[in-house]
């Protein structure tokens, strides 16, 4: 048993801004606490254990936000690591004939920075080749454009936010999607005029996906269940407040924010698709 010994061990606090602690993925966290620092080794306590030695090392605040802190780390492995390079999908024509596509992300835990990336890049990030690997979070999402496939996108994206939480603010289940000419609870005159079954004009300014809502009971096969502008961020007794314009509960459209009561830091001040 190592026994540590007093003449060694001086004692502070910091309340913040200081120093970060780093887990076993190389995410850094802000320390504020106790500090015990033994022969000059600061850590995050009260008293000296091997277990505080291994797991609560602090490192400077200043250095571990701007850059990534891996001892382990040499020159040789700085020069080969490769950063993210944005890139911006666009559906191939192999993609569209075959209605699927798949995107990639990464995060930079450091910079809490998040990257959509090539197909390639994918493959290099996922190959954790140096320890530079380690400070970087992917993802790939397999996504369709059939507008019955809005359920299975947001099952996908659910799934790809359990490694990035916030991929949701860059990608939403309905991209890529053509909406039919006919939507369910809409009728068309000879000017493409949209109107209710009940001969109420449909506003203009509302997207070619505004159609019928579901509740509990899936009576539109496109929209997905418990889905309709009542339950939309948006909605405010019966005006939307992303179009400005009179809506009915009952309806829907691709605009409509899903996981609101789980994602309440998501409200998008981007275009979302039609």
């Amino acid at each position: 048993m190592r026994i540590y010994k007093d003449k060694y061990i001086e004692r502070s606090f910091t309340t913040g801004g200081e120093w970060m602690t780093r887990n076993e993925k190389g995410q850094y966290t802000e320390y504020i606490g106790p500090i015990i620092s033994y022969s000059g080794e600061p850590f995050g306590g009260e008293k000296m254990s091997p277990k505080l030695e291994k797991e609560m090392k602090l490192y400077e605040f200043e250095a571990s936000k701007d850059s990534i802190l891996y001892d382990e780390i040499k020159p040789k492995y700085s020069r080969n690591f490769i950063e993210p390079i944005p890139y911006k999908h666009k559906l191939t024509d192999e993609e569209k004939e075959k209605g699927e596509y798949s995107r990639y992300f990464c995060e930079i835990l450091n910079l809490n920075s998040i990257v959509e990336v090539n197909k390639e890049q994918h493959k290099y990030f996922k190959k954790d080749s140096t320890p530079y690997h380690k400070n970087i979070e992917i993802v790939e999402i397999k996504l369709k454009t059939s507008v019955k496939s809005i359920s299975y996108n947001k099952q996908q994206i659910e799934k790809a936010a359990e490694k990035i939480k916030e991929i949701k603010n860059f990608v939403m289940p309905t991209d890529y999607m053509n909406w039919p000419r006919n939507v369910r609870g809409i009728q068309k005159d000879r000017l493409s005029n949209r109107f209710y079954p009940e001969g109420e004009r449909v506003p203009d300014v509302l997207p070619k996906a505004y159609q019928e809502g579901n509740d509990i009971v899936q009576t539109n096969p496109i929209v997905p269940i418990r889905q309709n502008c009542a339950g939309c961020i948006f909605y405010e007794d019966r005006w939307c407040t992303k179009f400005g314009a009179e809506v009915k509960e009952n309806y829907w459209c691709a605009k409509y924010i899903y996981d609101i009561e789980e994602d309440t830091y998501y409200r998008p001040d981007i275009d979302l698709p039609e």
